[in-house]
This record gives C-alpha cells, structure tokens and sequence, in this order.
C-alpha cells in the first residue's frame, strides 16, 4: 500500500522511460544452472552523464553525484565511454561513470585488467589525498 507522503522511485520503468540518459544495451553474460555455466544475451540499463560540466551520474543506479563531468573529481569514479552506438540519443558518445572497476566487470561482465585496476586506484588515492589535505 502506497502512501502519498512516500518519495517517487525514480528507478522504475516509468522514470526510466522519460529519462533521456537511460538506455539498455546487450550484453553477453554468465548464466548458471544446475552447476553449469552457459552465456546468454542480457539487457542491461545504463544511466549515461551529460557533457562537460553536468553532474556525473552513477551507471548503475542512476544517482547523480555533486562532483561535475570533465573535472579533477572524475578520478574518484571509473569512467569507461561506449562508442559504440549502444546508447545513441544526445550523448553519441556515451559517458558511464561505476564505483570502482569491479564495480563496472561485474555490472556490465566484463574484465577489467589488472593493470588498468592499479593505474585507477592510483589515481583515485592521488585525489583523495589532496581532498583530504586541501593540496
């Protein structure tokens, strides 16, 4: 039972629907059953950030950030762009912003190479440290 004083979800379909940033695109994932693992083609929503200068937008849930798309700040996410036209509309060039990069592997199954991992998280404690010590 619904009552009129409960916020909106603005994470279901309707919300979805009307928001110019979603989009679901197809992935090739993992599917297990009864212990055997075969790979099947999976639709995934994407919230997508804006230009330079709008809020950058978590990928998954859709929750925007008060850090802005092309500042410093960008390193505290792990960004990757589709140009694939996976998500055609406004943002040709799809910008998805993920928690970290196990965060982005297990969301969207794909593997992020260890390598790409450390130069993130390099940078990443780089930020913070100068956030925390107003360097």
């Amino acid at each position: 039972m619904s009552d009129d004083n409960e916020p909106e979800n603005y994470n279901s379909n309707e919300f979805k629907n009307i928001d110019k940033n979603f989009h679901e695109i197809i992935r090739t994932a993992p599917f297990e059953r009864k212990g055997v693992v075969t790979y099947k083609k999976k639709r995934i929503g994407v919230y997508t950030s804006g230009d330079v200068g709008s809020r950058i937008r978590n990928a998954e849930t859709g929750e925007y950030y008060k850090y802005r798309v092309g500042s410093n700040y960008e390193n505290l996410f792990f960004s990757v762009r589709l140009a694939n036209g996976d998500c055609n509309g406004k943002n040709k060039l799809a910008m998805l912003y993920f928690t970290s990069p196990i965060h982005y592997a297990k969301y969207l199954h794909n593997a992020v190479g260890e390598d790409v991992v450390n130069i993130w998280n390099i940078k990443r404690d780089k930020l913070i440290y100068q956030m925390k010590n107003k360097v």
